[in-house]
């Protein structure tokens, strides 16, 4: 008997069509950092080390620093702060994606037209 396999949640790929304004953004932006650092690389300080790098970036990144940054994956901000170097499982990424959705979903974000990342 062979094994049904779960559906995997699609990856995002917002665009600026997707957010209602650039506060939205950062605000869906930090809540998936946040989520993600907690749960894929199950930091328990996520909320206060979010909260501390995000003030940093407000005070000091150049506004060149902070387009690149919010054009950056959560994911890969995530697993930056996590100290992360190893390669991301699977099931962890499922997990990101899962929850990339659902915070975009929570923001009422339309996700019409968005899916799978082609590369």
């Amino acid at each position: 008997m062979q094994e049904a396999l779960a559906p995997v949640p699609e990856p995002l790929i917002m665009t600026s069509d997707s957010f209602g304004s650039i506060e939205a953004q950062r605000l869906w932006f930090w809540r998936v950092v946040q989520q993600t650092l907690g749960t894929v690389f199950q930091e328990a300080e996520a909320p206060s080390i979010v909260r501390d790098y995000r003030r940093e970036v407000d005070r000091k990144a150049s506004g060149l620093e902070q387009i690149a940054l919010y054009h950056s994956s959560p994911l890969s901000v995530a697993a930056d702060l996590a100290g992360w170097s190893d390669e991301i499982p699977d099931g962890a990424l499922e997990t990101y994606f899962s929850i990339q959705q659902e915070a975009a979903r929570e923001f009422g974000f339309s996700m019409e037209g968005l899916g799978r990342q082609t590369e």
